[in-house]
């Protein structure tokens, strides 16, 4: 068993609780979220949200149902990947028209991720697929 350290420069984290099962997220902040994990033979691939700090929470009454679509505004979704020997990149922001990814194997090569229409706003009749490839720079 290993343990990766991502380093990400934002993720917030409630920490722990004194009781089982308790929450503060959606009452006075989000945590950040690992959204999916990727491993490679070069490399190991997260995908994450940022989470929300306790003060833009309250200042933007997101623990109220209706204000739940502006979690996406308040956040950034990132991509980082991180080889054996360390970080491989930075901090890649994704827009959140791309929902999930479908799977990343090799960062050389491209990979599909699927359209986020709720985000978007614009249900369809079909899935919209993404064929995404990063770029060294």
């Amino acid at each position: 068993m290993n343990t990766i350290d991502f380093q990400p420069t934002k993720f917030e984290d409630n920490g722990e609780h004194s009781e089982k099962f308790q929450y503060i997220s959606y009452n006075r902040m989000l945590d950040g979220d690992i959204q999916q994990f990727f491993v490679t033979k070069e490399a190991a691939i997260f995908y994450y949200t940022e989470g929300i700090e306790e003060e833009v929470f309250i200042q933007h009454e997101l623990n109220d149902p209706a204000n739940f679509p502006k979690f996406k505004d308040c956040q950034d979704q990132i991509l980082k990947i991180i080889s054996p020997e360390g970080i491989l990149s930075n901090e890649i922001n994704v827009q959140y028209r791309i929902g999930r990814i479908m799977n990343i194997e090799s960062v050389d090569k491209p990979f599909y991720a699927v359209r986020d229409d709720q985000y978007l706003g614009e249900e369809q009749d079909y899935i919209t697929f993404y064929k995404v490839q990063l770029v060294r720079k």
